[in-house]
C-alpha cells in the first residue's frame, strides 16, 4: 500500500511537556494536557504484566490460513457443527444453521481424525496453538447424505445419528470401527495425542450447551439442566485427563448472559448463578479425584445491542451503529461505561466490566483457573468502526491477562478492517514489527473519545509500543510516556477509513522527554513504536 502524502497523514507528533511520577492503582484519568483534547499517560516502570500470546486467535481455518504467519497465534475449531461431529468419518450436522442436515461439508476426507490431522498441520505450519471441540451432546451424525432435515426420517436418532460416549468399551488405542453405532470420544483424544504429541492439543467441552434444545433439535429437545451439565462435564473432563494428562481443558463454552447466569432458564436453576455453580462443581470434583478438571473458563461474547433494529455485530457502517460499535468494547474493562443493553438496564444496574467481573468470579470459586473468550465479534468488518472495536478489544484482552481469545469472523460480512486491527498489533510491516509481550498501564482522560494500550517487548529491550484509538471525530492526543531511560525515535503506523492495513507514516524523534502530541483526523487506529 502506498504511503499517503505527509499533509494527510493520520498521525503527526509534536513535543509536549512531560509529567513525572507514577500514580496509584486504580489510575485516575489524567488531566488533559494543554492543547490536547485527550491525554494518555503511559508508565513503563510499574505494573508490568505478561500478555498471553494466545489472545490473538481466530475461528474459521480459511481465515486463519489466509493471513501471513504471526498474525494469528491460536486456531479454534468450534461452532455448532462440531457438537454433532463424528471424528471417525468426519460426517457432521450443523443443526439449525443448515436445516438439521447431515453432510460432509466440514471435510471431504472420511479418514478417521481427518479434521484434527488437517487443522493440526495448519496450526503447526504457523506455530499456532490448536483447540478442538469434544462432543458431549450424546449423538453425532451417522452419514453425509446431504438430503435435508434428518428429523423427517423415521426413528432418526437411531438411523441417522450415532451414539457418542465419553468412555469406550474398547481400548482407547484401538482403531475406531466406523461400521458400529458408537463413537468414542476418549478414542478421539487418544488418537490426537498420538498424532500430535502429548498435551499439544487443547480440548473444549463441547459448544454452547445451553442452546442445544433449540440449535441441535436433531439430537435432543429437552432442556439442559445444571445437574446434567456439571455431571457430563466432570465425566468428559475426567476422561480427557486420564488419556491426555497434559492437555488443557476449556469449558463450558457458553454464549450470552442468560446462559452465564441461569443456563438459559434451566429448570433447576433455583436462582443460582450458573458460572459460580459450574466453577464450584468442577473444583470440588477435581479435589475429590486429585486432578484439575478445568484449566480454562471459556465463554463466548457478542454485544446484545442494536440501533433501530440493526445489530452492532452486523456489517452495517451506518453512523449510529458504527458510533455505538466503537464504544462497546469498553464493557470488557471500563468501570464507568454503561452499555445501552438489557444486561445493564434490567439485570446488573451497573457497568458490565466483563473481564474484571469474571476474574473475581474465578478467584472466588476456582482459583488458578485461566480465562478465555473463544468466540467474540463486534461486526463492521469492512468499516473503520470494526477496526476500532477490534483493536480496543485486543488491547483489553491482553491487559486483563486472558489466557486465550479467538475472534469469530461472522459469515454474513467481509472482514478487511477487522483483520487490519490484528495487523496493527501483530504485523505492522514486512519485518513483523508488533505489539510487545508485556503490558504496561495506559490511562486515558476521556475513554468516550479515545483509548490506549501500551507494551514492552522482551525481544527488543527498551522498546515501547503503544496503540492509540480514536473512536469518532478528529482529536489531538497528548501522549506522555514515563520510562526508565530517554526515549528515541518513534515509528508511526496508521489505519483509517481508506486503509485496511497498517500504513507507515515515517519516523519522528521526540523534542522533549517522553511527550508527544498525536493528531488523529478522524476515527482510526495508530500504533507507535518507540525505540
Amino acid at each position: 500500500m502506498s504511503r499517503r502524502p505527509r499533509s494527510h497523514a493520520l498521525v503527526a507528533l509534536l513535543v509536549l511537556g512531560c509529567g513525572s511520577g507514577a500514580s496509584r492503582t486504580p489510575d485516575p484519568p489524567p488531566a488533559t494536557a494543554p492543547g490536547a483534547d485527550v491525554t494518555v499517560d503511559v508508565d513503563t516502570t510499574r505494573d508490568v504484566r505478561p500478555i498471553s500470546p494466545f489472545v490473538y486467535g481466530v475461528n474459521r481455518p480459511e481465515v486463519f490460513e489466509a493471513q501471513p504467519e504471526g498474525v494469528f497465534t491460536f486456531l479454534r475449531s468450534g461452532g455448532n457443527r462440531l457438537s454433532a461431529y463424528d471424528w471417525e468419518t468426519n460426517d457432521s450436522n450443523a443443526a439449525e444453521d443448515v436445516g438439521f442436515q447431515n453432510d460432509g461439508d466440514l471435510l471431504e476426507s472420511t479418514a478417521p481424525g481427518g479434521l484434527a490431522s488437517e487443522l493440526g498441520e495448519m496450526a503447526d505450519r504457523r506455530g499456532a496453538a490448536l483447540l478442538l471441540t469434544l462432543s458431549m451432546i450424546g449423538r453425532v451424525a451417522a452419514d453425509r447424505r446431504a438430503d435435508g432435515d434428518i428429523r423427517e426420517t423415521p426413528n432418526h436418532l437411531e438411523t441417522r445419528m450415532h451414539r457418542s460416549v465419553a468412555r469406550c468399551p474398547h481400548p482407547v488405542d484401538a482403531a475406531p470401527d466406523p461400521s458400529d453405532d458408537v463413537v468414542c470420544q476418549d478414542q478421539y483424544v487418544a488418537f490426537v495425542e498420538r498424532l500430535r504429541g502429548p498435551g499439544r492439543t487443547w480440548w473444549s467441552l463441547d459448544n454452547e450447551p445451553s442452546a442445544w434444545p433449540r440449535v441441535h433439535a436433531e439430537a435432543r429437545t429437552q432442556p439442559v439442566t445444571y445437574a446434567e451439565l456439571i455431571s457430563t462435564s466432570i465425566l468428559y473432563a475426567g476422561r480427557v485427563r486420564e488419556v491426555a494428562p497434559r492437555a488443557r481443558i476449556f469449558g463450558p463454552a457458553l454464549f450470552g448472559w442468560p446462559a452465564y447466569t441461569r443456563l438459559t432458564n434451566a429448570p433447576d436453576h433455583g436462582d443460582r448463578d450458573f458460572l459460580a455453580f459450574y466453577l464450584d462443581g468442577m473444583r470440588q470434583a477435581g479435589e475429590a479425584t486429585g486432578r484439575r478438571l478445568l484449566d480454562v473458563l471459556d465463554l463466548h461474547w457478542y454485544p446484545d445491542v442494536s440501533v433501530d433494529g440493526t445489530s452492532t455485530t452486523s456489517g452495517s457502517s451506518a453512523e449510529p451503529v458504527a458510533s455505538l460499535r466503537t464504544q462497546l468494547p469498553r464493557s470488557l474493562y471500563d468501570p464507568s461505561y454503561r452499555e445501552p443493553s438489557w444486561i445493564v438496564d434490567d439485570w446488573l444496574e451497573e457497568p458490565v466490566q466483563l473481564l474484571p467481573r469474571l476474574r473475581r468470579l474465578v478467584d472466588a470459586h476456582y482459583p488458578g483457573t485461566e480465562l478465555a473468550l473463544t468466540e467474540y465479534s463486534y461486526g463492521g468488518g469492512t468499516d473503520v468502526s470494526g477496526a476500532v472495536a477490534q483493536a480496543d478489544a485486543l488491547g483489553a484482552l491482553g491487559r486483563a491477562g486472558l489466557f486465550a481469545a479467538a475472534w469469530w469472523p461472522l459469515y454474513d460480512q467481509e472482514h478487511s478492517h477487522s483483520l487490519g486491527a490484528f495487523h496493527m498489533y501483530r504485523r505492522l510491516d514486512e519485518e513483523g514489527t508488533r505489539f510487545g509481550d508485556r503490558s504496561v498501564p495506559a490511562t486515558v482522560s476521556d475513554l468516550e473519545r479515545a483509548s490506549a494500550w501500551a507494551s514492552l517487548d522482551a525481544e527488543h529491550e527498551g522498546r515501547v509500543v503503544i496503540v492509540l484509538i480514536a473512536r469518532g471525530r478528529g482529536l489531538t492526543i497528548g501522549l506522555r510516556v514515563h520510562a526508565a531511560r530517554a526515549l528515541g525515535a518513534a515509528r508511526v503506523f496508521h489505519l483509517d477509513p481508506s486503509t485496511a492495513r497498517p500504513v507507515a507514516d515515517g519516523t519522528l524523534s521526540p523534542t522533549g522527554e517522553g511527550a508527544y502530541r498525536v493528531r488523529m483526523p478522524g476515527r482510526g487506529v495508530a500504533t507507535l513504536v518507540i525505540d
